[in-house]
């Protein structure tokens, strides 16, 4: 009879291993939408938006500007979002938000 259970640890490792190298390399990359005209976008730099632990998800925020000025937050949101996007966008005929 066998004292230690040397096959299952091993087996036990093996997988544990094999769990670790299918780990992405980094940490997957989030993308936040937002359209805006006029309103207030403090809801991204204050506590209202739920953002994951440092290191966990590298999150990118795109702002599609719709009335061409700029989120009075761009310097907050730079400092909370790994890249921020700012997109002018024009309506034509057809409404694209």
């Amino acid at each position: 009879k066998e004292l230690w259970p040397v096959e299952p640890a091993l087996v036990s490792y093996q997988r544990a291993e094999a769990d670790v190298n299918r780990a992405p390399a980094e940490p997957p990359r989030v993308h936040i939408v937002v359209c805006h005209c006029r309103e207030s976008l403090d809801w991204l730099t204050d506590s209202h938006l739920l953002m994951p632990a440092k290191g966990r998800a590298l999150v990118d925020l795109y702002v599609y500007e719709k009335c061409s000025r700029t989120p009075d937050n761009l310097d907050l949101m730079r400092e909370r979002f790994w890249q921020v996007h700012l997109v002018s966008v024009e309506d034509g005929s057809v409404r694209r938000d």
